[in-house]
């Protein structure tokens, strides 16, 4: 099992598309900058991936993981924010070759799923939901050590090709009026860097 960050994603296509609708604008007190908006947060992830060794140097294994791309928030004038979640799960089987020890390189289809939630802020309602399921790529890249060993470190490097889809538009009630982002195209291929422990059996 590994866990680690996603990297690249959705997250900037989103914060272009609140600058586009004006939620670009920082808070700010007394002509100091507090919070700059857009703004994206992290969020980790975990991968669990079930080998079974062909002849040498060949392999098959099975990935399923969960991808959290956290919020992407942005605000208008002052206190007048909208954010949007994206996460999701990927399915995908991997046929890999070792390469230099405990080197392995692997490629497969991916099925993902991607969920995206716009809220108005973190106690309010949601302001809309898409769900997407896509048939992609996966290449995945695997470093073990120590080898021949019952139990070991893993480090992983994953290309996650997705492709694009469009999210939106949302609308998101709030106290002081609706908050609206309209639709945009949003790519969810990313790189996903982890770290673990596995065992042979």
């Amino acid at each position: 099992m590994s866990y680690g960050g996603n990297f690249f994603g959705p997250r900037g296509d989103i914060e272009d598309a609140l600058v586009r609708d004006g939620y670009g604008d920082d808070v700010a007190f007394l002509s100091t900058i507090i919070t700059k908006f857009p703004r994206s947060e992290s969020a980790g992830s975990w991968l669990v991936a079930i080998r079974r060794n062909l002849n040498q140097p060949y392999a098959i294994s099975l990935h399923v993981a969960n991808i959290d791309f956290a919020e992407t928030v942005g605000n208008k004038i002052q206190f007048r924010s909208v954010g949007v979640s994206n996460r999701g799960r990927l399915i995908a089987p991997v046929a890999s070759t070792s390469m230099y020890g405990g080197l392995r390189f692997g490629v497969g289809p991916a099925l993902y799923f991607f969920e995206a939630t716009a809220y108005r802020s973190s106690v309010e309602p949601a302001g809309g939901q898409y769900n997407h399921t896509r048939l992609g790529a996966l290449i995945d890249v695997s470093l073990e050590t120590p080898l021949h060993r019952r139990f070991f470190f893993e480090s992983r490097l994953q290309f996650r090709l997705v492709g694009s889809v469009d999210n939106g538009p949302f609308t998101a009630q709030s106290s002081v009026g609706t908050e609206t982002l309209n639709a945009t195209s949003v790519n969810y291929g990313h790189v996903f860097l982890a770290i673990g422990l596995g065992g042979r059996f």
